[in-house]
């Protein structure tokens, strides 16, 4: 959603560096961005889609980004017997198809990744979103997680379930295959439903290792999320490749939703029952018998606290998977999308 800065630069030299492939087909899901993305393809790549090596689809209906949602999409609407996830900011380098023919010609009960078995040896997240598996066997274990709603571990988690499943794990060689355009960690996760629906934050710091989060946004849904700082609380982590996950835990997490009274008092409905707050607007914070928190304006942390709220919530979901056993998620469909929202 809202890569065209991107696309711009990677998808024209991707189409045209697989061109030597015949049976290649580049599936582009338009998630509703509102960059300017669709007109960019229609003025700049017919040619493309004229020829069936670009297929472009556009779904008019998502107000946030779910990244696994999106891939589940575009996946299905894809026609190959290989499914091979590039994110917008990669380029897959020269004979990449080809190189993905052979190591699936040689091996077909495999997933190709760019996520090495040591995830400690991990130098750059750009490209741990690269992979490739047969369309039938992403089929069977039902797509990556839609549980997972924000960003991050949703390939770690399909790539271990396809081991699970009996796949071979195959890293892709060559640096030429994995490279991506570099940039901050702001632009992977402003189109998520925190960045563009959060409209109060606040927190309450217990002790140094421990932090209690509220957020509150504009539809009336809020969170209280306890986490457990492994390290201290703002160390800079956001340009690791594992990120702020690596670094903390939550500890328990509840969604509720919230009201103003006729006093103006804060009123949160958690699953436990209500909770009360007190609006202290000279001191900038809110006060129930659990306490006061203290309301928080800072870009930065609010940039924090959406790392928070996607990478960790993620990683329970992914630990948990593992933690069962689990090899096929989304019981109850995956990569749905209403027919009447999808153009092309």
């Amino acid at each position: 959603m809202n890569r065209l800065i991107h696309v711009k630069e990677t998808l024209r030299k991707n189409i045209e560096d697989n061109q030597d492939y015949p049976n290649v087909e580049f599936v582009l899901l338009d998630y509703n961005s509102n960059d300017g993305l669709q007109d960019w393809i229609k003025m700049n790549m017919r040619k493309y889609i004229d020829e069936n090596i670009l297929r472009y689809f556009r779904l008019n209906s998502p107000q946030y980004f779910r990244r696994s949602h999106a891939k589940n999409v575009a996946f299905s609407l894809s026609t190959g017997d290989i499914v091979c996830n590039v994110d917008a900011d990669n380029f897959t380098g020269p004979r990449f198809a080809d190189y993905v023919n052979k190591i699936f010609s040689k091996e077909k009960n495999t997933v190709l990744t760019g996520i090495p078995v040591n995830h400690a040896s991990i130098k750059s997240r750009d490209v741990l979103g690269r992979l490739a598996v047969p369309r039938k066997t992403f089929m069977n274990v039902r797509g990556f997680d839609e549980t997972m709603h924000a960003y991050g571990f949703e390939d770690f988690d399909l790539v271990e379930r396809l081991h699970r499943k009996g796949l071979k794990r195959s890293i892709i060689r060559g640096k030429h295959f994995l490279s991506a355009i570099s940039h901050g960690f702001t632009l992977r996760i402003k189109n998520e439903y925190f960045l563009k629906f959060a409209e109060t934050l606040y927190m309450h710091f217990s002790d140094p290792t421990n932090t209690i989060i509220i957020v509150l946004y504009t539809d009336n849904r809020c969170e209280r999320v306890h986490i457990a700082n492994k390290s201290v609380l703002h160390s800079p982590v956001f340009d690791t490749p594992m990120g702020m996950a690596a670094l903390i835990s939550i500890r328990s997490n509840e969604a509720g939703s919230w009201i103003k009274d006729n006093s103006g008092r804060l009123v949160i409905s958690w699953s436990q029952g209500s909770e009360i707050f007190i609006q202290d607007d000279i001191n900038s914070k809110i006060t129930s018998k659990n306490g006061s928190f203290v309301k928080i304006d800072s870009t930065d942390m609010f940039l924090f606290v959406s790392t928070v709220m996607s990478e960790v919530s993620n990683r329970l979901v992914f630990r948990g998977n593992n933690r069962k056993n689990i090899t096929a998620v989304n019981k109850n469909g995956f990569g749905k999308f209403d027919e009447r929202d999808l153009t092309t």
